[in-house]
């Protein structure tokens, strides 16, 4: 906008300018003073900028119209203002008359100075200065200490030294002239002060009647000081005076009551007219201070008063109107009415707000233009911005609370129309130090719907939120997160997450930091947090405030302040509790911290009942399920677990890994010990309490002092129930729980007795189980089996005096041996095993049964196989097994491996080799039901050389040593060519060779049929050593030669047998055909 600056100056009124009015006034007052002869004082009253100085000046013009007319030639009007508070700092009478003469041009200025001051010439020690000046100093000193340094040195009737000579007259000159020169070199100059004369009130009368006689052209009587004026030339002719005292009431108070003196007591004058225009609140509240009546002083000063009227609202308003109108700035009427409601009888203040106004205006234009405030916002909002600018400039001080607090407006807006008076008559805001006046109350009172929640483009120089909706942070103060959400999701409003935590960080901020309304702004702001922390659709704001948390700082301000505590229970505990977690997880445990320790305060104190929150317990520990934090409540939890044994009802401590975290192994044992207290606690939160503590055991295997408190308690558990439920179909399931738990609750030895009472019970439910023993009921009822086997073990294995040869064979042998069920038979091998493992060897009962089984093909024979073999090893000194039931375990051993091959009987093989090695090569080269070719294709899988070089070996000598045959050898060989390496086979042969004997050179010779020339050239090169050592006679060693095809024998070693051949001496006839004719069959 353009700035038409509206003048706030005397005006001379005309019909056209007089807005307000006041025209009237001025021709009344000219008609007073025109009919009036003098010797009058006028007040004209009115408040400060109510127009009296343009009524007067507007009077002087008329004044100036009536000299100018030919008619009133001899009755013209002098006009004399005098401006009281220019002048204010000087004596009045000095100041008046001085002024008084220059108005009139009278000449004798020069005398009144005579008069009126005093000059006097004396030191001022402030005031003096110095100046160097050696001319003003006496010559004389100077020219005596030179002659006396030059004649001390030439004068003879000293007989000195002429170098103390020098030295002494050179020290007379020097000091002779630097002390003429510091004496005389600086100069004090006095300074002339002009002093102010009082004068006396009877000298000052005489003057002023002087002058007016002067001016009214009356002679002037006897007076000295009438030599002293000179008759002024072409000086008009008055017939009166009127002189007016102006900004009198801006004066101090002394200045005051001595001008309103003078003119009532010494300026009275028949041809003058005194007019003094004054603020009659102004002037009546310091006379009240100074005379015991202000109303009265005033009548005696004053011979007629005349009173500006107040200016009516609508007469403001239409004034107000046309200025705006006149200099076109664009107020609306509301804003019109704003203005004149405040400045009721004031237009000067109004004309002073308009200029501000438009400086404002102009300025918000200014940083709209480069983008830091947006100018339509105020446009549309004008009414308010004229609001702000009354406080502004009316209430500088409430102006910067309202910069401090941006919400102070919305503060006082909230309780205007009901706020009352405190005894001093001011108005309290809440939730603020701020106190409002009458006038001020009445202000906001009256503009109430005139209101903006936003005041940043009003009184920022650059307004960051300028793009951000005007009503956020209101929604950020009622926590309303649907409407900020819409926001956010606005795709034509660039309304970020980041903008919004800013902010939030503000609003905190300004109601935190600057008002300490923490827990006005912190719900609404917790609110929004959980909220948008728990929204799955809000994920654009998890990941802004996890990147960027640090920025808001609001954040650590409102998690750890020690208020948060009391808010807390106005929100969802579980809600609550994901929130904690996840800051924690992502951000910092500062919420956290505040929630535990609220948590452990809240739920765990005295006398809290806490049966009210099993839901929030287990709601917090599923949540936190994981996390260190668990621990955090352990001492508090532990505690109010062995005082309160219900909570053990609470879900999820079901879970170990959640228990443990919050429970402590001495509450563990002091719950377990409470279980065998039957005053104590209730048989169902037993039941709980059990179940925590069974979870506790199966992870602390070596807390054997609570293991024993849990099995005195089951075991008796189960005694009792079976005293009240007699065993049947109903009941099988209760059963197999009891006896699947006694199982688990058992590690090592413990020093638990088992009642006979409770062994009759055990006898009784295992002949109820063995006399229903049959095919389809075990098949409906196994798992109510193996859990009751697995129980008796762990107590045969476990307690005292339950462990015998009969017992094993009551509850274990006899369900072997009716073999109704595979799982049965295969559950108690099982345990068997264990049983075997676990004591020392004795007779065991139940060999033959295994042994039985694991030979029958049809049977998958691991677990017989396994529980066996660990009989076989532990089998010594006559005790265990038999040789016959040994043999009968290596030899289906041997043949489940060759069939089966696979892991599980590598183990058991590898195991009778370790144990009974000897037998194992026996049965094995027995030839008696084992299936020898598969052995041999299966053995490599052993990766052991002892069953390359033993077994195999002895699978190998076995025809040639025992009662084979030569095809059964061949035929093992040529198993074994095909499953073995070449190296392999050469070894083979060679230990055949070294320890079967002569036979196995005969055995070997047709071996070429299927060896590979490598490994039959061994058996060649072994023959040829055997001939030459006579282990092979000539006869066999020269038919074997024939018998083998050249090309199954290395050229090499042919040459070899040829010269070996060749060197044998040879005569006899038998032989020596032979040897020519392997000669020749070799060539």
């Amino acid at each position: 906008m353009q700035i038409n600056f509206i003048p706030d100056e005397v005006l001379t009124l005309t019909d056209k300018n007089d807005l307000l009015g006041t025209k009237p006034y001025s021709k009344t007052i000219f008609d007073i003073v025109d009919k009036c002869e003098g010797k009058k004082n006028i007040g004209l009253f009115g408040s400060w900028g109510s127009g009296k100085s343009t009524i007067l000046t507007t009077f002087e013009d008329l004044i100036s119209e009536h000299n100018n007319q030919k008619e009133n030639i001899n009755n013209r009007v002098a006009y004399f203002e005098f401006d009281a508070w220019k002048y204010s700092q000087d004596d009045f009478r000095r100041s008046f008359l001085i002024e008084f003469t220059k108005k009139f041009n009278i000449s004798y200025e020069k005398k009144l100075h005579s008069l009126l001051y005093n000059e006097s010439s004396f030191e001022n020690p402030e005031l003096s200065t110095h100046k160097f000046n050696k001319w003003s100093l006496p010559n004389w000193i100077l020219l005596i200490l030179i002659i006396f340094g030059l004649t001390f040195y030439y004068w003879p009737v000293l007989e000195l030294n002429k170098d103390v000579k020098v030295i002494v007259s050179m020290l007379a000159l020097v000091v002779s002239v630097l002390s003429t020169a510091l004496k005389n070199t600086i100069n004090k100059y006095k300074v002339v002060v002009k002093e102010n004369k009082v004068v006396e009130p009877e000298r000052f009368e005489r003057v002023f009647d002087d002058i007016i006689s002067e001016i009214t052209h009356n002679p002037i009587k006897s007076s000295f000081i009438s030599k002293w004026i000179k008759k002024l030339k072409n000086k008009p002719n008055f017939r009166k005076v009127v002189i007016v005292i102006d900004n009198l009431d801006r004066c101090d108070d002394e200045n005051l009551l001595e001008t309103l003196n003078t003119v009532k007591n010494f300026l009275e004058h028949k041809k003058v007219i005194f007019i003094l225009p004054v603020d009659e609140k102004g002037i009546s509240a310091f006379l009240s201070k100074k005379t015991d009546n202000a109303d009265e002083y005033l009548r005696k000063i004053f011979h007629l008063i005349i009173r500006l009227k107040e200016f009516s609202k609508k007469e403001l308003f239409e004034f107000t109107k046309k200025i705006n109108e006149l200099y076109n700035l664009g107020l609306d009427a509301p804003s019109l009415r704003i203005i004149c409601s405040e400045f009721t009888s004031n237009p000067r203040k109004i004309i002073q707000f308009l200029n501000n106004y438009q400086s404002e205006m102009k300025l918000i234009e200014e940083q709209s233009a480069v983008g830091y405030v947006n100018q339509s916002y105020v446009k549309d909002n004008l009414s308010f911005f004229i609001k702000l600018l009354i406080v502004k400039y009316e209430w500088r001080s409430l102006y910067n609370e309202i910069l401090y607090d941006k919400t102070l407006l919305n503060k006082i807006n909230n309780v205007i129309t009901h706020v009352e008076p405190d005894l001093n008559g001011l108005y309290q805001i809440n939730r603020t130090n701020v106190k409002l006046t009458d006038s001020q109350r009445n202000f906001f009172f009256s503009t109430q719907e005139i209101h903006s929640s936003k005041i940043d483009p009003f009184i920022l120089n650059i307004d960051l939120d300028k793009d951000i909706p005007d009503e956020i942070s209101e929604f950020i103060k009622n926590g309303n997160y649907t409407d900020i959400v819409n926001y956010l999701n606005d795709i034509e409003l660039n309304f970020t997450e980041h903008k919004l935590l800013q902010k939030i960080n503000e609003v905190y901020s300004n109601l935190t930091y600057k008002h300490r309304e923490y827990t006005f702004i912190a719900t609404p702001i917790l609110k929004l947090i959980i909220n948008f922390t728990l929204d799955n659709k809000q994920e654009k704001f998890r990941k802004t405030i996890i990147k960027r948390n640090k920025e808001y700082t609001f954040l650590k301000s409102l998690f750890k302040n020690p208020q948060i505590s009391v808010l807390f229970v106005k929100f969802d505990f579980e809600r609550l509790t994901r929130t904690a977690k996840w800051f924690s997880d992502n951000i910092s445990d500062d919420l956290l911290i505040s929630y535990l320790d609220h948590f452990n305060k809240t739920l765990f104190k005295a006398g809290h009942s806490a049966d009210d929150e099993k839901e929030k317990i287990n709601s917090f520990l599923n949540i936190f399920k994981g996390t260190k934090h668990l621990n955090k409540i352990k001492s508090n939890f532990s505690a109010k677990l062995t005082s309160k044994p219900e909570l053990a009802k609470i879900e999820s401590l079901k879970d170990y890994s959640i228990a443990s975290n919050v429970i402590t192994q001495n509450t563990y044992k002091a719950i377990a010990k409470k279980l065998n207290d039957k005053k104590d606690t209730e048989n169902l939160n037993k039941y709980y309490m059990f179940d925590i503590c069974h979870n506790y055991i199966l992870n602390n295997q070596d807390d054997n002092v609570t293991r024993k408190h849990l099995l005195n308690y089951h075991i008796n558990e189960i005694q009792e129930f079976y005293q009240t439920e007699s065993i049947s179909k109903n009941v099988y399931g209760d059963y197999e729980d009891y006896f699947k738990t006694l199982y688990r609750l058992f590690k090592g030895k413990t020093n638990i007795e088992l009642s006979s009472e409770f062994k009759s019970t055990l006898t009784a439910l295992n002949e109820h189980l063995y006399n229903n023993l049959t095919s389809s009921f075990v098949d409906e009822n196994y798992s109510l089996y193996e859990a009751f086997f697995k129980a008796m073990k762990n107590l045969m294995f476990y307690t005292k005096d339950f462990k015998n040869i009969s017992d094993t064979e009551e509850f274990f042998c006899r369900y072997l041996d009716m073999d109704i069920s595979k799982k049965i038979n295969l559950c108690l091998t099982e345990i068997l095993h264990q049983d075997v493992i676990n004591y020392d060897v004795y007779d065991y009962p139940f060999a033959d049964t295994l042994i039985n089984y694991y030979e029958d093909t049809k049977r998958a024979g691991f677990a017989f196989g396994k529980t066996l073999i660990t009989m076989l090893e532990k089998s010594n000194k006559g005790k265990g097994l038999n040789d016959k039931q040994k043999k009968k375990i290596i030899l289906r051993t041997i043949n489940k491996f060759s069939i089966v091959k696979n892991q599980n009987y590598i183990t058991l093989m590898k195991k009778l080799k370790k144990v009974e090695g000897n037998l194992f090569l026996e049965v094995l080269n027995e030839d008696t039901g084992v299936y020898t070719g598969n052995y041999v294709e299966s053995v490599k899988l052993l990766e052991d050389n002892w069953f390359y070089g033993n077994s195999i070996f002895n699978y190998l000598s076995y025809p040639i040593d025992v009662r084979g045959t030569y095809p059964n050898f061949l035929s093992r060989l040529r198993e074994v060519s095909k499953i073995f390496t070449q190296d392999e086979q050469i070894e083979f042969i060679q230990d055949l060779i070294d320890d079967a004997g002569n036979k196995v050179y005969k055995w070997l010779r047709s071996s070429h049929k299927f060896l590979n020339k490598k490994v039959f050239d061994v058996y060649i090169a072994n023959l040829q050593f055997a001939h030459k050592n006579s282990i092979v006679g000539h006869n066999d060693f020269f038919e074997w030669i024939i018998s083998i095809p050249t090309s199954s024998v290395y050229k090499k070693r042919r040459n070899e047998l040829v010269k070996y051949l060749n060197s044998l001496d040879i005569t006899h006839k038998t032989y020596k055909p032979k040897k020519d004719k392997a000669l020749k069959h070799l060539s």
